[in-house]
């Protein structure tokens, strides 16, 4: 079995996640012989793939685009920042400190950063903010000219702050960490956020749960689990107020656009 926290695992609180995660797996060990008493942190898109994931936490646009159909979803943090809502969220978009552009229009053209195409709060969530207030369309699809794949929010802030790019798109649990921890974040600013979807949910395989548990039997323990593994000092450090249960079916009514939005890539 393997077990990750991959979404905010940020060194300058790593020591606080694998406490947290400590305590949930002291928690789950009653209901689970082979619960993991480390996090594994390598192959992140292979580990959602592997029938023997025993807790991870995704992304929702691989959740609805490319995992398979045994991922189950067992519960939604939630984060005591803003933008934060409930188990929703809205992406923050970012640009320079000095930038006079105040209006997502002013920025057609220029150069977006962004994390990963497979991302829903550093890409597929701006794209679809461009669709709905018309900014791109099947005429003229592509709305910037050129654009930096950085591979993380935080190194696209970074690209913001240093002016290697105009925009980039971050969720708000990332950049309140930005906030705390990176003196990038004193170069930049929020321009507007985008509309909100359910946020970042823990995930399990279906032939992960543990023998004699159901789906709802394992979510409950998970879910309770979760919430006795955050004492105040982890919830402050890793930004936490609790959980709550979305379904899956929720997620998979994300609105995903094929259109481009940008023209070519460059790994920065």
């Amino acid at each position: 079995m393997i077990a990750s926290l991959p979404m905010y695992d940020w060194p300058e609180i790593r020591t606080w996640t694998n406490q947290f995660w400590e305590n949930m797996a002291t928690a789950l060990s009653p209901v689970c012989e082979s619960v993991p008493s480390t996090l594994t942190r390598t192959d992140l898109h292979a580990q959602w793939q592997r029938d023997d994931l025993l807790l991870s936490q995704t992304c929702i646009y691989p959740l609805v685009t490319e995992l398979p159909s045994s991922t189950i979803v067992i519960g939604t943090p939630t984060y005591d920042v803003d933008m934060s809502q409930n188990g929703h969220y809205a992406s923050l978009l970012i640009v320079g400190a000095t930038e006079k552009r105040n209006i997502l229009p002013s920025f057609k053209g220029s150069t977006f950063a962004y994390n990963s195409v497979c991302s829903q709060s550093g890409f597929n969530a701006l794209k679809s903010l461009l669709v709905e207030e018309h900014l791109i369309n099947k005429r003229e699809p592509v709305f910037f000219s050129t654009s930096v794949q950085t591979g993380s929010h935080r190194l696209s802030i970074a690209a913001v702050s240093s002016g290697a790019a105009d925009i980039c798109a971050v969720d708000p649990v990332s950049w309140a960490l930005a906030k705390r921890h990176d003196n990038n974040a004193k170069n930049v600013r929020v321009l507007r956020p985008t509309n909100f979807t359910p946020a970042l949910p823990l995930i399990s395989n279906a032939a992960a749960i543990p023998a004699g548990l159901n789906e709802s039997q394992w979510r409950s323990f998970v879910m309770d689990a979760f919430e006795n593994a955050s004492n105040n000092d982890a919830k402050k450090q890793l930004l936490l107020s609790g959980i709550k249960y979305i379904p899956k079916r929720e997620y998979m009514k994300l609105l995903i656009s094929n259109l481009d939005m940008i023209t070519y890539q460059h790994t920065a």
